[in-house]
């Protein structure tokens, strides 16, 4: 019975204009009024720092959902606009939806140009991996580097940078060259990497720290690298009476 309605499923969200109206009660569904829409209030940090900035941009690798479990979510309802990367398509389509501003891309992110697979386990998941699953739909997809997206799309300045990629997130890392365009704030997954002792001595962390960030915060495996530049003032921007921000 599972099968039939996958099917069903599979052929209606291919259905235009029908399709429209799946990805507006997906988008409705998940936007109920909370403080924080990221799954662990990551977006409470990152509005600490980037308090009183109205006009900021973003970059979001492995974007998923424009509002559920969104670390940017946020910062685009002050007014900041950016750039959204997920795998999958649908999930791009949710974007094209909510965000119509933003450029919203349908590509992977890795540390080179080429064609990869992923693992689907549904149209629109957080679980939509590089990471290999059985029993799980294996979709080709176009492969790039942080840099290429950069470059293409002239941009100049980088806020805020978020990458969630699965099991990929260094890969996605060592695409971005940090002495052209330098985030101010990074934040990056390190799967399994839960106990600090571990968070610094992994790879990704000697990396932000050849680099001139530090480790700024974590969050479960959320782990949050701001540039160095602004550690000697981070008390004026974090007090919430001043006007300071990254």
């Amino acid at each position: 019975m599972k099968k039939i309605e996958n099917k069903i499923k599979d052929y209606l969200i291919k259905l235009y204009p029908f399709n429209k109206l799946y990805f507006f009660l997906k988008i409705l569904k998940k936007s109920k009024k909370r403080y924080h829409y990221a799954d662990n209030g990551e977006d409470i940090i990152i509005q600490g720092l980037f308090n009183h900035k109205k006009d900021g941009f973003y970059i979001d690798v492995g974007c998923y959902h424009p509002i559920r479990a969104s670390l940017t979510h946020l910062l685009y309802k002050k007014g900041w606009k950016g750039v959204n990367i997920d795998i999958s398509e649908d999930t791009i389509n949710l974007f094209n939806i909510a965000r119509p501003n933003d450029k919203n891309i349908n590509i992977g992110i890795a540390d080179k140009e080429g064609e990869d697979f992923y693992y689907q386990s549904s149209h629109i998941n957080q679980a939509n991996s590089f990471k290999f699953y059985e029993n799980v739909k294996k979709v080709k997809i176009q492969i790039t580097t942080l840099d290429n997206i950069i470059k293409n799309l002239g941009i100049k300045k980088i806020d805020f940078l978020n990458i969630d990629v699965e099991y990929r997130d260094f890969k996605a890392l060592q695409g971005l060259n940090l002495n052209n365009v330098r985030p101010s704030l990074i934040a990056i997954e390190d799967n399994d990497a839960y106990d600090i002792a571990d968070v610094t001595n992994s790879a990704i962390y000697e990396y932000m720290i050849n680099n001139e960030y530090f480790l700024y915060s974590k969050l479960n495996c959320t782990n949050f690298y701001l540039d160095k530049k602004y550690k000697s003032n981070l008390n004026d921007i974090l007090n919430t009476q001043n006007k300071n921000y990254l």
